[in-house]
């Protein structure tokens, strides 16, 4: 039997649309469909009409399954030359901020007209856009924040309002960065 509540609770309606959060929680939504939810940490709140506390998970923890981007609209512009590299980026955005319009373009040059006629959430790009522009370009072209998206092990000069990740740290820390940059 299913959990009675599960049609009321927020992570039963992420997990059911998401196959990415389905996989990071993977033991729910076997609980949900396989219970009653009594053993829930969310059951208790709502089976007695209480408010659930923001990412309550089943065993009582916190986890980041909610998606707080509903109601905002984002608009990203990324500058990659690497097409393997811009396509992860890309949907990264999309995965983490839910109805987000994401440009990409391949070189500070291609972006150049976008940056300047449209209102962009955050510009993540490398450090250097191709020829002799560099990050330092984006910034004096828009003051939106800036993730520089970067393989260099080395310390680089940044440009005021812009955070620097590393590629090999992955989607997560690149959604955090662009969370942390746009709150």
């Amino acid at each position: 039997m299913p959990c009675p509540v599960s049609d009321a609770c927020e992570l039963h309606q992420a997990l059911r649309s998401s196959v990415i959060k389905r996989v990071r929680y993977p033991h729910v939504l076997p609980q949900c469909e396989g219970t009653e939810g009594k053993q829930c940490a969310l059951y208790a709140y709502l089976s007695t009409g209480r408010p659930v506390p923001q990412g309550l998970l089943p065993d009582g923890s916190t986890g980041d399954y909610a998606d707080r981007s509903a109601g905002q609209s984002y608009r990203f512009m990324v500058i990659e030359d690497s097409q393997v590299f811009a396509t992860l980026t890309a949907s990264t955005l999309r995965t983490h901020f839910s109805g987000a319009t994401v440009d990409v373009k391949s070189s500070f040059a291609a972006a150049e007209p976008d940056l300047r006629a449209i209102q962009y959430t955050a510009v993540i790009c490398g450090y250097g856009l191709g020829g002799d522009h560099t990050v330092h370009d984006v910034r004096r072209v828009t003051r939106a924040p800036i993730v520089v998206l970067t393989g260099r092990p080395d310390e680089i000069a940044l440009p005021s309002g812009s955070r620097k990740v590393m590629k090999a740290s992955g989607p997560d820390a690149l959604a955090s960065a662009v969370r942390e940059m746009t709150s």
